[in-house]
């Protein structure tokens, strides 16, 4: 309860920290307003408030003790929130006031601070009340800050594989040295406080966040069937004995009351955990699950006080350097960035590596860069990777540092099968668009312990003799077995068709890596005897395209890329960015049931502002220099409603600017799914056509 002097002055002091938050609020909005540095100033803005109380001219007037107090505990929270990027679940107009949406780059900064800051007034004896409850918000700043920073490192190589032991095991090693070392001080605290000195009010703290921390290993070890489980069960056993002898020999009659309020904090520290974990993971699962959650509350807010997706903004511009991983400047690199809805700003470095992105709506975003043979890359800025555009203003000094890619493909074993099962021969025929046959054969193979199954090798008939052959590499956005219409006639017309569909889902490197084990088994002719190994054409249709692209990357810089001829997309998807664009204004894409989870996958990336990696990765358009492709042939329907026909247009264009070969074809009566159950003179010309493209660049 509060006194009556306390209940008099209470009013005054809540209207003057009301006042310090506001005026700090738009002084930094005026001022910086830079996304990436509001946590670490609003959290020094809660310690220096905070610090003040204990002046003791301050002291002695009530209303500045209370508004300071009041002022320090709502800007350290207003920190803690950013820090986590909470402010993605607020409405877009509060956000931007008191927790920019930025990603979790440098919040860590804020989480450092405000651990030292809280714990030195508690050690130093400045604080008498609540010194348990500073120091558990300390350790949780402290706990949070390296997890937070190991996590922002995560951000940039998304997607990681999918939840597993082998990614997880070393967090159980981290959580149990942190217990041994926490057990270790409070014994040491507790022998100097018997025989030294009888203040060392920490010691209780240490074991019970001893005990927090193995109460969370036990649980999460069991859950996920780790064999180390027996350790934390172990510690636990062992804090548990600690504890009740503790309560034991006080032997007083608050014994049910402290035994409620241990609970009560164990339980409380254990949702903070969870809310830390759940907002700051970069889990493959759980990120995606995250994105959702947050588009599903941003819809709700929209609906509320309205949509600011298409809203006309004043605009700034961006500007900076991209360079080599030696600081080289480099040239002909792509640097975007995006607004939540997909709109792209794009521009490319010169001679010098200089770039500037002008007309840019104001806001805070993260920008990325690419350039064929080098790793994506965010920004490379000290405080935070996060860009805030003014509007009228240049945001400059954003730069970039790229690494060259290591040829993955070089990687895979030449010498080894790889589990590979290929199933007997049998002829196949097909009706459209004209009568073919061909040989037909399953396959699977393996890796990481995983089968992988679905693919099929179609070869030439027998009659057209031992070749060899050029061979297709086509991966398909469905199961292959659904698409021998197209794959019989090509091997009927003299190739070796060798067809996939991606298995692992969620996981896109992996699928990635099994791709590149794909390609060397198919180079090593593994599949057909009367494959020519030294011709591969790479196919892909509608998002599949996109697995083509990643596996030309996987290419570069290998020895193995001279073997690459072609390249064929039908349907292709090249800019992610502008598709969720399209999509985000609802009327011009037509996602059905039957492909729903194309829908979800949208949702489940996350905003292309402060979540662009995976956009990044499915927009090759970005990802080109003269030569980093081989002839692409492009195929695309004028009404296909799924993949809008203007991402072939886009990458018309860009491969025209860099004078890489292509042809493109636009069929003005087709939809997005070739339906070669019926005969269409389109599908015949396609064919054609694609022939005729094989055999100019192929042979």
């Amino acid at each position: 309860m509060l006194d009556v002097k306390t209940r008099v002055y209470f009013v005054p002091g809540v209207c003057l920290a009301a006042g310090i938050l506001t005026g700090w609020l738009i002084l930094w909005r005026l001022a910086s307003n830079a996304a990436g540095w509001f946590a670490p100033a609003t959290a020094l803005l809660g310690l220096v408030c905070w610090y003040l109380t204990f002046v003791y001219p301050i002291q002695k007037r009530a209303i500045s003790r209370i508004g300071l107090k009041l002022a320090a505990w709502a800007a350290i929270w207003l920190a803690i929130g950013a820090s986590f990027s909470l402010g993605a679940f607020l409405p877009a107009g509060v956000a931007e006031w008191v927790s920019p949406v930025m990603g979790k780059f440098g919040s860590n900064v804020a989480l450092w601070g405000l651990a030292i800051g809280i714990a030195l007034p508690v050690f130093s004896g400045l604080v008498r009340r609540w010194r348990g409850v500073l120091l558990d918000l300390a350790m949780l700043c402290g706990l949070a800050a390296l997890w937070v920073g190991q996590q922002t490192e995560l951000q940039a190589a998304f997607p990681p594989p999918p939840l597993a032991l082998a990614n997880l095991g070393h967090r159980f090693d981290f959580i149990f040295w942190a217990i041994l070392v926490f057990t270790l001080l409070a014994i040491v605290g507790y022998f100097a406080r018997r025989f030294l000195a009888d203040n060392l009010f920490y010691v209780s703290w240490l074991w019970r966040w001893a005990a927090l921390l193995s109460l969370v290993g036990l649980a999460a070890s069991v859950a996920l069937n780790n064999y180390g489980w027996y350790r934390f069960a172990l510690l636990v056993m062992v804090l548990l004995v600690v504890g009740f002898y503790q309560i034991y020999t006080r032997r007083d009659s608050t014994l049910v009351k402290k035994a409620l309020k241990t609970g009560g904090w164990f339980l409380l520290m254990l949702v903070g955990t969870a809310i830390a974990y759940f907002t700051v993971t970069e889990d493959l699962e759980v990120v995606l699950l995250r994105n959702t959650a947050e588009r599903y509350t941003l819809q709700f807010w929209r609906s509320i006080s309205g949509d600011e997706r298409f809203a006309t903004k004043p605009t700034g511009t961006l500007s900076g350097q991209v360079m080599d991983e030696h600081g080289q400047a480099l040239s002909g690199a792509a640097v975007i960035v995006a607004t939540v809805s997909g709109q792209a700003f794009t521009a490319y470095s010169g001679g010098d590596g200089y770039y500037t992105i002008v007309n840019v709506p104001e806001g805070n975003y993260l920008p990325m860069a690419i350039q064929a043979g080098y790793d994506y890359a965010p920004t490379d800025k000290f405080g935070g990777r996060v860009a805030t555009i003014r509007p009228g203003q240049t945001t400059d000094k954003v730069t970039f540092r790229l690494a060259h890619t290591i040829a993955a493909f070089d990687a895979v074993s030449s010498k080894e099968d790889y589990g590979l099962k290929i199933g007997a021969p049998t002829s196949i025929n097909k009706e459209n668009p004209v009568p073919t046959t061909a040989i037909r054969r399953d396959f699977t193979f393996e890796r990481g312990g995983k089968l992988l199954d679905g693919g099929i090798i179609h070869e030439p008939p027998l009659a057209m003799g031992n070749g060899p052959f050029p061979i297709l590499l086509i991966v398909y956005p469905g199961e292959a077995a659904a698409w021998e219409g197209v794959s019989v006639p090509l091997a009927a017309n003299g190739y070796v068709v060798v067809s996939y569909f991606p298995r692992r889902l969620l996981d896109l490197q992996g699928d990635t890596d099994d791709l590149n084990v794909l390609m060397r088994l198919t180079l090593s002719g593994k599949f057909s005897a009367r494959a020519d190994t030294s011709k591969m054409v790479l196919v892909g249709g509608s998002v599949s395209t996109v697995y083509t692209y990643l596996m030309t990357r996987e290419l570069e810089n290998s020895q193995s890329r001279q073997a690459l001829k072609g390249g064929i997309k039908y349907g292709g998807l090249v800019d992610l960015f502008r598709y969720r664009y399209i999509w985000e204004q609802g009327n011009r894409i037509v996602i059905d049931p039957g492909i729903s989870a194309l829908e979800y996958m949208l949702i489940a990336f996350g905003r292309p502002d402060t979540r662009p990696e995976l956009y990044l990765r499915f927009s090759p358009l970005y990802n080109l220099q003269t030569n980093s492709l081989p002839p692409i042939l492009m195929v695309h329907n004028k009404i296909d409603e799924i993949v809008p026909v203007e991402q072939t247009e886009r990458m018309d264009e860009r491969l025209q600017q860099l004078n890489i070969p292509r042809q493109t074809l636009i069929y003005p009566n087709l939809k997005h799914y070739l339906d070669t159950s019926h005969p269409d003179p389109a599908q015949a010309d396609m064919l054609n056509q694609t022939l005729a493209f094989l055999k100019k660049y192929v042979g």
